[in-house]
């Protein structure tokens, strides 16, 4: 890359799915599953040698501000950027946009999520630069996404058209649409044509770009992109526009509307860790894996008998099993979950109706 881009981690989301260890005060990406380190450490790791140290930045709220900083003691405490409440990624990549293009004219901007697993850290790099690079030389709006491995409902698939040409030795293409969530044929469809990538939510613009872009199909996030840019008083004017916000992510609110979309291919392996069946499978894919997986307290001392593709998560108990296949058990201080591992999806509806319930001690 030319220049140093800004990088933003995003780093709002409460990770409902992996209740009980992630909680509202406490989400995935603070967590380690069985890596040695939290999601949003890996996050930071793997993108930090692509910019200067004070061009890095993470996106999250008040309450998980002091736990980021802990994670990550190298950022200073103005590059933690706090949303007055949770919005989605939308609201988030415009304030991120607004905090790189008051301190430089016309940066390129690089946001990724800070919950994902990626197989080739290498891969993922050059797949980075490629985007910024294409994104600095197209004046489009870029995403990165990955060759899907098996027809999955809860994706968003890219339908990438004819090819743009190559930035950074990367091939780059035309996106045609958007599709979210397709059925199971669908989706089967999809993979069998090869024409179809799953959306990472990787993307990268320079701040000029994604302002003109707003201003045509979604106004109201560039008054507010506008107002940051200009304030003198950035946080109390995030907080004036904040409640007039819709919730919407950057898919919805931009990407599926404009027509200047382009995507980078990438062949790395790649997870969205949303539920413990995706912990499982990622741990799975690791050279020497052993049947059942233990993605906390291994210590404890773990048994298993008879059963096979299980995980186990236990914070002070250890967890015997005994004739049980494909289940997840999680053990935390006040909870215990235990399913199926093909229903562990379901655990958000969980949720919902713990909070039905006025059960939110338990969130």
């Amino acid at each position: 890359m030319s220049e140093n881009p800004f990088i933003a981690i995003i780093a709002g989301g409460a990770g409902t799915r992996l209740w009980p260890r992630s909680r509202s005060g406490n989400p995935k990406q603070l967590l380690d599953f069985g890596q040695g380190e939290s999601f949003i450490r890996q996050t930071y790791r793997r993108v930090a040698p692509l910019t200067a140290p004070d061009r890095l930045m993470v996106i999250t709220g008040p309450e998980l501000a002091g736990a980021i900083a802990g994670e990550l003691p190298e950022l200073d405490p103005s590059q933690i950027i706090c949303e007055p409440s949770p919005k989605g990624t939308a609201p988030a990549i415009t304030v991120a946009a607004a905090h790189a293009a008051r301190r430089a004219r016309d940066p390129t901007l690089i946001t990724v999520g800070s919950d994902h697993y990626i197989g080739d850290v290498d891969a993922f790099r050059r797949c980075l630069r490629s985007a910024a690079a294409a994104a600095r030389q197209t004046g489009g709006l870029l995403t990165v996404a990955v060759r899907p491995t098996h027809p999955d409902t809860g994706m968003g698939y890219i339908h990438v058209g004819e090819s743009a040409g190559a930035f950074v030795g990367i091939p780059v293409h035309r996106t045609r649409e958007f599709v979210e969530k397709p059925d199971k044929a669908t989706a089967a469809r999809y993979v069998a044509g090869g024409q179809h990538l799953w959306n990472c939510n990787y993307f990268a613009f320079s701040t000029g770009s994604l302002q003109a872009a707003l201003a045509r199909h979604a106004p109201h996030l560039e008054l507010l992109l506008a107002a940051l840019i200009r304030s003198t008083d950035f946080s109390g004017e995030l907080r004036d526009h904040w409640a007039d916000l819709p919730s919407e992510a950057i898919d919805t609110a931009l990407m599926e509307r404009a027509d200047n979309v382009f995507t980078v291919p990438a062949e790395f392996d790649w997870a969205d860790i949303g539920s413990w069946d995706g912990v499982y499978k990622i741990a799975k894919s690791v050279p020497g894996a052993t049947e059942n997986y233990v993605a906390g307290g291994e210590h404890l001392g773990h048994e298993f008998l008879g059963s096979r593709g299980c995980l186990v998560d236990a914070e002070s108990k250890p967890v015997a099993v005994i004739g049980l296949d494909d289940v997840v058990i999680v053990e935390s201080a006040d909870a215990v979950l235990v399913c199926h591992r093909d229903r562990a999806q379901e655990v958000a509806d969980l949720l919902a109706q713990l909070r039905s319930d006025g059960r939110a001690e338990l969130l």
